[in-house]
């Protein structure tokens, strides 16, 4: 699941007219893959950077997983949530020993390089 892959923009007509867009997914071998385009001039720059803002020091994620658990509330399917949050737990766990099992450890991991 750590294998991540650049691919081409998605041209689909859900992303025409915004000045720039980030599509993360996952595929049936548990690929992450990502779409990422912006406008070439200083406003698409701009709306990359704040979808980058939101998603480290604004904690985006934390945001949809709370829509997410909400819409979960509404349909009567909190324990996929829950499963979710566990997945989510145990991932996190892997990565962390993970970065204490490799001798080359980074000082300051690089999702934490903005709160400096």
């Amino acid at each position: 699941m750590e294998d991540q892959s650049n691919k081409q923009p998605d041209q689909s007509s859900s992303n025409e007219g915004k000045l720039a867009f980030l599509t993360i997914g996952v595929d049936n071998n548990g690929i992450v893959d990502y779409n990422v385009n912006w406008q070439p001039e200083e406003e698409g720059l701009i709306a990359i950077a704040t979808i980058f803002h939101k998603l480290i020091v604004d904690n985006l994620s934390i945001q949809i997983l709370e829509e997410i658990r909400q819409q979960c509330v509404l349909n009567g399917s909190e324990g996929d949530y829950l499963v979710m949050l566990n997945i989510i737990n145990k991932l996190s766990e892997k990565t962390i020993q993970d970065h204490q099992d490799d001798e080359d450890n980074i000082v300051v991991p690089p999702d934490q390089v903005f709160s400096i």
